[in-house]
């Protein structure tokens, strides 16, 4: 049985140590199986021989914490606290009566007689004696300890000793990992203390040797030439500090010490463990934080700090995705400098600077994994880091970046620019004082270049699905990549495939949305196929080469579209026979269009033909593919970002229509049917209405009603009254495919009834008459002349000569009879007027006078002239009044 600590201090301390006897209650010891040993069923007592130890403690591990002025020592077994003295303790290198003169000793636990650790506090002057040590004294710090230093509990004394103690401190550490633990201290000794660098390396990690960390060091301060010995860095001329400043400036030096400290540790993160969306091979490299320059943060530890980790990195190691120290601390001090410099910078630029450092100084970068290269252009996104070093959206970013800077690189070099405009690109971005976008931008003009970052960036896009030069030698080598391989068949790259085929339920228009700031997406439509059998299948049969490919983008946000027209199949190896033609994108409402067709020999669906003029399919036009890239910094609307189409006619129909509904007092429903769905100008489906009076304006969403019938929608909303006055409202819609539809528009007219006075509701030169007291309430009514199209049940052999006129709700009835007048430039003797009551037409007679008919009714709705010689029977149900009743004469002359 192994004691505790605290168990051991109690049983070697007890005065009666050598008469011990251990007590076993019953069923301490049982067996588990019917082997013939029965349990011990009864307590049992046992002597105990107490054998004293002979060998006297001694000290493991010593720290001098230059920050807290302590000396700190580990022992092997539990020593008597009160006869220590520090008088048994000497230095080869300084005076310990200085360092010790009024210093204090204590251990972790203050109240404890017996302990396995000692703490000397140093004094003032203590801390001054041992802080003035030469600088190689400090790497090497020994110190001696004397015989009969330390007493054990058993009388054995230490015995002399001499034992390196690690100068240095404590380092908050920041955890990496998926379920990160809380941020601990990690004791590190300065190991290396130089001009402009000092290392600290984690006592706890595993030992670097001096030569190594000398040489790291001078890699970073000076110029080193590698030899063999270090073999991934073999022959490379490295010098970190002087290459990084020449292009972001110099760090600043918030604590006055002149100096960049890395703290060589082992940074917790998913390495071997690969939890929540991480990858088991992924290590964080290392990290800086601008906490630790502001010293009221919690874990700052103050000054200009790099954390480097030292596993699994391993600058011995034969493993070349692990033994990339230097590269790390490169990329991390890069970061730095221009964090310090830039404080706004965006993450991405920082990213994309110290990288291009890497491959400045060591001629090439690495992505911090082992056996885990990113695979090539696997993600689009540009500008956006993910957050979480360990992610593995965060690392496809990373690398994103990598890959386009890189493409911009290979592209100014071919430029015919003076002095390497590939690095000054880079020297530019770091001293302009504009940020992100606008920083490329700047350095692009200051450099001479004369294309914009989004125009580099439409081509990079396009290149990382072709990376192949033209036949014809055309667009000058922008969609080729010499650094990377992208070359691969359509079928290799994640692409969105068109069906266009409607019978199928899948028709244009096609929407696309969730696209993030500067990224690209790739658009398939098949042309044809071959099948096994050799058969040509033609695909895409809603889409033909006379069509014309519409994108209709998000208002505001900036698009560039390239065509591709591809003569190679879809799971075959791409062929440099190609078109590409660039769309022309409004700025403001991001609408392009451009023909399927833009050159005969690039004929969508059309088949080659081989030297004896028969067809050849592997020579036609198989793909037509669009690159979409999104160049702003715009989030993705809630809506869509763009759409796809072919659809450049206008609907069969799309009206505004309006009726007083008598279940809604004091409102007109207005309702838009349309062949096709209506979009707003942000992308939301629904129908915007204005609406005017003379005194008053506004804007009317309606919502949708019904989308369940194929090739109608309808839309609605309710409209309150609020004035006697004469609106105009009109609709303006357009579809998916940005087609601006005809204007409707529809006029209406009210009055607000008193059912104390007789009233007129008029619309034009018609109107109906009412009655004091013909309704129950006072309320707003409206006059709105109805739509033709909607009515189909009109008695036979009947024509209309007339509007319909609907006044009031519909089938609302009134107390008493109404007048109803009807105006028409084509009245005969033939003419009647129709009220449609309770879902039918009713005849209800009329007397003309000129250009007015007028008929009376007992209710309000919709009203109609219709001539010929074959009318319905006058109704009954609606001349005749319901009930009878005495009324003033009105207008009274004789009481006014």
């Amino acid at each position: 049985m192994d004691l505790s600590e605290a168990d051991e201090v109690t049983l070697e301390s007890n005065v009666n140590k050598d008469t011990l006897y251990l007590l076993l209650d019953f069923y301490t010891f049982a067996s588990t199986k019917d082997n013939g040993s029965p349990a011990i069923t009864v307590d049992s007592v046992a002597f105990i021989q107490y054998v004293a130890d002979t060998t006297g403690p001694i000290v493991t591990g010593a720290q001098y914490d230059f920050q807290s002025g302590t000396i700190n020592m580990t022992l092997n077994e539990p020593v008597i606290k009160s006869e220590f003295s520090t008088g048994d303790l000497s230095f080869q290198s300084v005076d310990e009566s200085s360092v010790f003169n009024g210093s204090t000793i204590s251990s972790a636990d203050s109240t404890a007689s017996y302990v396995t650790d000692i703490i000397i506090t140093l004094s003032a002057s203590g801390t001054l004696s041992l802080d003035d040590m030469d600088n190689a004294d400090k790497t090497t710090f020994n110190m001696t300890v004397g015989d009969n230093a330390f007493t054990g509990l058993d009388g054995a004394f230490s015995e002399i000793d001499t034992l390196n103690v690690d100068y240095g401190r404590n380092y908050w550490i920041t955890s990496f990992e998926a379920f990160p633990s809380a941020t601990a201290q990690q004791f590190c000794a300065i190991s290396y203390i130089g001009t402009d660098c000092d290392i600290m390396v984690d006592i706890s990690s595993p030992t670097i040797s001096d030569t190594l960390l000398t040489l790291i060091g001078r890699a970073f301060e000076n110029t080193v030439v590698f030899d063999s010995t270090v073999s991934q860095y073999d022959s490379i001329e490295v010098s970190i500090a002087s290459t990084v400043r020449s292009f972001t400036g110099q760090e600043k030096d918030t604590d006055d010490n002149g100096k960049v400290i890395f703290v060589f540790t082992d940074i917790k993160d998913e390495y071997g463990l690969g939890r929540n969306d991480t990858k088991r091979s992924l290590f964080v490299h290392g990290y800086s934080t601008p906490n630790d320059t502001v010293s009221s943060s919690q874990f700052a530890n103050g000054g200009e700090i790099i954390y480097i980790d030292t596993d699994p990195l391993d600058i011995t190691s034969t493993n070349n995705d692990l033994n990339v120290l230097l590269q790390a601390m490169t990329h991390e001090y890069t970061k730095m400098c221009l964090q310090h410099n830039k404080p706004d910078e965006q993450p991405w630029i920082l990213e994309a600077v110290a990288q291009l450092m890497q491959k400045k100084i060591f001629g090439d970068c690495v992505f911090f994994g082992e056996s885990t290269a990113p695979s090539t252009s696997t993600g689009n996104q540009l500008t956006y880091l993910s957050t979480g070093v360990n992610k593995l959206k965060g690392r496809t970013d990373q690398h994103n970046v990598y890959i386009f800077f890189t493409y911009l690189q290979e592209k100014l070099t071919a430029l015919d620019l003076e002095n390497e405009p590939e690095w000054r690109i880079v020297n530019e971005i770091c001293q302009t004082t504009k940020v992100g976008v606008q920083s490329v931008d700047t350095a692009l003009v200051a450099i001479g270049a004369s294309k914009h970052f989004a125009d580099y960036f439409a081509d990079y896009g396009m290149a990382c699905y072709l990376d192949l030069s033209n036949t014809n030698n055309e667009y000058n080598g922008i969609y080729s990549f010499e650094s990377l391989d992208l070359v691969a068949a359509p079928s290799g790259k994640s692409a969105s495939t068109l069906k266009w085929d409607k019978e199928n339920n899948d028709p244009a228009p096609f929407m696309f949305k969730n696209i993030p700031p500067w990224s690209y997406n790739w658009i398939i439509m098949q042309g044809y196929i071959v099948d096994i059998e050799k058969n040509i299948v033609y695909k895409s049969p809603d889409l033909s080469a006379t069509d014309t490919l519409i994108f209709n983008g998000y208002d505001g946000i900036q698009f560039k579209v390239k065509k591709l027209a591809l003569k190679s199949g879809f799971l075959d190896q791409m062929t440099t026979d190609f078109e590409i033609v660039d769309f022309t994108i409004d700025t403001t409402t991001a609408f392009g269009k451009l023909p399927v067709t833009t050159d005969s020999d690039f004929t969508f669906k059309e088949l080659g033909a081989d030297s004896l003029g028969q067809p050849d399919t592997s020579t036609g036009v198989q793909i037509v593919m669009l690159m979409v890239a999104k160049v702003d910094d715009a989030p993705a609307p809630p809506t869509s970002d763009f759409w796809v189409s072919n659809i450049i006619s206008l609907p069969e129909f799309s009206d505004l229509y309006g009726f007083q509904n008598q279940g809604a007092p004091n409102h007109i429903d207005l309702f838009v049917a349309s062949q096709r769905a209506v979009y707003d100008s942000v992308g939301n489906e629904n129908a915007i209405v204005l609406y005017n009076t003379e005194t008053d304006s506004g804007e009317l969403t309606l919502g949708i009603l019904n989308n369940t019938v194929t090739g109608f929608t309808s839309y609605h909303t309710s409209f309150e009254l609020n004035s006697e006055t004469d609106y105009t409202f009109i609709f303006n819609g357009k579809d998916a495919s940005g087609n601006e539809f005809i204007p409707d528009s529809l006029t209406v007219s009210t009055i607000f009834y008193n059912t104390a006075t007789r009233a007129v509701l008029r619309l034009g030169k018609s109107c109906v008459e009412l009655e004091p007291e013909a309704l129950n309430s006072n309320q707003f009514l409206a006059s709105i002349q109805f739509p033709k199209k909607l009515v189909q049940d009109f008695p036979q052999e009947l024509s209309i000569v007339s509007n319909i006129i609907a006044f009031g709700p519909q089938n609302k009835n009134i107390k008493r009879p109404a007048t109803v007048n009807i105006y028409s430039k084509r009245l005969t003797s033939s003419c009647r007027v129709y009220q449609y009551y309770d879902g039918q037409w009713h005849n209800i007679g009329g007397t003309i006078n000129q250009d007015i008919i007028s008929a009376n009714t007992t209710a309000l709705g919709r009203f109609v002239v219709l001539a010929g010689d074959n009318h319905l029977p006058e109704s009954d149900q609606l001349k005749l009044p319901g009930e009878f009743a005495l009324f003033p004469n009105y207008p009274n002359p004789f009481n006014p």
